[in-house]
């Protein structure tokens, strides 16, 4: 392995690991949903913003779609993990390679037989988490789920098409977006407001070490390694954040939404090692 390939995959590992430790942050937050995303995101933005003129980013639109998606994909899990559960809401984000499943069949009317049997996986696990949280949980969480999964499937497609600019500009202006976005519909959900110190010290930390600190590390880890080295492991999050959630708060989440998870981790490692149709390749989307 080159040192180059080596950095990539402690870049993308280190991003995971970190990610896996945000759902105790918004499980255990004394406010509202809003307020996590936009205090978390506007920190991330201020942190990074000076890199945002370092070099010129280009195509410029897609730091607006890649923000919107963001605060789509924000917007959803975290109120799917204040609704449901955090297991649920990681789950459905490892779920996201479903998508392009669907995607290259229709893109090149053919499903190889690995990629097949990843779709039956996920949309089994899929099925299962769904079924658990509409019955158990929430009807609310169980379609912020599914959302979860798609919204985060577009962001990472635009974050992957930028031709130019550093990548910590890049995440700078994403979560400016995200957060103006979020300050338009704050007034939705505006209480509880984040009023003590050690609640605010806590998401503005969120902001720099999860968003500013985690996405600047993947963005410059899949610079490094294939996209399937990647995918791999990115499956650290989903794992290890219902355990984090667990031994934090005691959250336990049932059988059925363990099997779930099993089914979706099952399709996304046969999904990453299976062969990549030809126009499949115009895409590489990570989870």
């Amino acid at each position: 392995m080159s040192r180059q390939t080596a950095a990539g995959v402690g870049f993308v590992f280190f991003a995971a690991l970190l990610w896996s430790f945000s759902g105790l942050v918004i499980v255990t937050a004394a406010t509202s949903p809003l307020w996590i995303i936009f205090i978390r995101s506007l920190t991330a933005g201020i942190i990074l913003s000076p890199f945002i003129f370092k070099r010129k980013i280009t195509p410029t639109k897609l730091i607006l779609i890649a923000g919107t998606f963001f605060f789509i994909f924000q917007v959803s899990s975290v109120v799917c993990m204040l609704t449901g559960t955090a297991a649920l809401a990681v789950s459905m984000q490892a779920s996201a390679p479903i998508y392009t499943i669907i995607f290259c069949f229709f893109a090149t009317k053919y499903l190889p037989i690995k990629k097949l049997l990843a779709f039956l996986f996920l949309l089994a696990g899929i099925g299962l988490a769904l079924y658990d949280s509409w019955n158990y949980i929430s009807p609310i969480a169980a379609v912020l789920g599914v959302i979860v999964g798609a919204s985060f499937v577009v962001y990472t497609a635009a974050l992957q098409k930028f031709e130019t600019g550093r990548v910590m500009g890049i995440i700078a202006g994403i979560n400016l977006v995200t957060a103006f976005l979020t300050l338009l519909v704050l007034p939705l959900d505006f209480y509880p407001v984040p009023s003590n110190f050690q609640t605010l010290s806590v998401l503005v930390l969120a902001g720099i070490i999860f968003i500013a600190g985690g996405y600047t590390l993947y963005g410059n880890g899949v610079k490094r390694v294939r996209i399937e080295v990647v995918l791999l492991i990115g499956l650290i999050e989903p794992v290890l954040l219902p355990l984090w959630v667990y031994i934090g708060i005691g959250e336990v989440p049932n059988m059925m939404m363990i099997f779930g998870m099993m089914f979706i981790l099952v399709g996304a490692v046969l999904n990453i090692f299976s062969p990549i149709v030809q126009k499949e390749k115009k895409i590489e989307i990570s989870i």
